[in-house]
């Protein structure tokens, strides 16, 4: 008999507890389908490697959210006491100022969350996070989070960790914006979105996420318009190709050369 299982939320007292269901028909052969609890694989666990009791106690204290595409999940200035952990879908996290546009400092996906630093110091949310498509997410509050951490170092360290990576990130933009040149920016920039998003066709390493120029614009700290200008180049030295909003790398070894 086919199972599918979902996380669905249940009372248990005054709290909301999550529990995998199994929507398989009754055993009385009626066509009204009912939830029965079942045992499944933890959903946290995609996110954090935690012991089975840890695991257990996240979940039921977690919150389920799902945010349209270009719903603005947070934004910067708020306060934010909670962790947002991205089941399905993909965020960007915007840095802006008045007056000019925002710059695009990171993707996350599926199995990525963010929202750590603001609920460890209790500061205002330094950045804006907007869904880039129907995105389903669950949150989990500051204080839960807190509690678990002093019972369970493993979770510290995986935040810490997340937490360093990302200022690794953060420096190693200051460094492309230095010492390198617009078109080495994009360069590397494309390399870096098919490492992570791209997959192998014929035709090359495709990177297919409904990025726009605008988007790209951000994320190297450019005009549209001078990363229209190198794309253009790109295509017309057969480097690339662009359809639509997907790009194909069709001769990676040339940008790593424009870089390197």
């Amino acid at each position: 008999m086919s199972v599918t299982q979902e996380w669905v939320a249940q009372p248990v007292g005054s709290a909301s507890r999550l529990y995998p269901v199994d929507r398989r028909p009754p055993i009385d052969g009626s066509t009204e389908r009912v939830a029965y609890p079942v045992r499944g694989p933890s959903w946290i666990q995609s996110f954090f490697e935690l012991p089975a009791d840890v695991a257990v106690k996240l979940e039921a204290s977690a919150c389920k959210r799902t945010f349209r595409r270009g719903e603005t999940v947070i934004r910067r200035g708020d306060r934010s006491d909670r962790l947002y952990l991205i089941l399905r879908g993909r965020v960007k996290l915007l840095l802006g100022s008045k007056g000019r546009d925002d710059l695009l400092i990171s993707l996350l996906g599926e199995g990525e969350y963010f929202g750590d630093a603001a609920m460890l110091d209790s500061r205002p949310w330094p950045v804006s996070a907007v869904a880039m498509e129907s995105s389903e997410m669950y949150l989990l509050d500051r204080d839960v989070v807190l509690q678990t951490m002093s019972d369970c170092p493993e979770l510290l360290s995986e935040l810490l960790f997340n937490l360093t990576d990302h200022l690794r990130d953060t420096y190693e933009f200051i460094r492309d914006a230095i010492f390198l040149d617009v078109a080495g920016r994009v360069a590397k920039k494309l390399l870096d979105l098919a490492r992570d998003y791209g997959r192998d066709t014929p035709e090359g390493e495709v990177i297919d996420i409904g990025l726009t120029q605008q988007d790209l614009a951000r994320m190297v700290g450019v005009t549209r318009e001078s990363v229209n200008k190198h794309l253009g180049a790109f295509k017309a030295r057969g480097i690339i190709d662009m359809r639509d909003r997907r790009i194909v790398l069709c001769r990676p070894e040339e940008l790593k050369r424009r870089i390197y």
